[in-house]
């Protein structure tokens, strides 16, 4: 991205707006990510601690039937009951192992989001004016001045053939 000031007749002052902008384009780029990833830093937090109490409830129901039932593979009522309580927690456990990358990556993206732009040159005022460009007008104006010139001669020379 390129930002570019113009305040006439003040280069220094033109260069100073240019710095300033940048700085606060950086500042507003940092507070707001860093504010996104903190947000999805707390919000994973809580859902992580809300699995882990999921994944801690449906290991203990699942530790209490084994516990109550040693011989559920001979009935069928209590095989699919156990299934079924096994496969809860085998999600609760996929669930808070998600969570908890989720929540790395949301804390890598905490650290990357402290810097925004990265500010390749400070401004400094211009040396020579960019506009008008002086040389180019006087070399431009010459041109035309000698075309118009010279068109005014064939014209004139012409003219003057003819009715003589």
């Amino acid at each position: 991205m390129t930002l570019e000031t113009s305040v006439p007749d003040e280069p220094a002052l033109a260069a100073d707006l240019a710095n300033v902008l940048s700085d606060l384009l950086d500042e507003y780029g940092v507070r707001s990510r860093m504010s996104r990833a903190v947000e999805s830093s707390s919000f994973i937090e809580e859902r992580l601690e809300a699995a882990r109490r999921s994944l801690e409830a449906a290991e203990s129901r699942l530790s209490a039937f084994q516990a109550g039932n040693r011989h559920h593979a001979d009935s069928p009522e209590l095989s699919r009951e156990y299934r079924q309580l096994k496969r809860e927690a085998e999600v609760q456990s996929t669930l808070w192992i998600e969570l908890s990358r989720q929540l790395e990556i949301a804390r890598v993206e905490e650290v990357r989001s402290r810097t925004s732009l990265e500010i390749l040159d400070r401004a400094r005022p211009p040396i020579r004016p960019s506009y008008p460009n002086k040389r180019l007008f006087v070399v431009l104006g010459a041109m035309f001045g000698l075309l118009v010139g010279l068109l005014y001669v064939a014209v004139v020379t012409r003219l003057g053939t003819r009715g003589g």
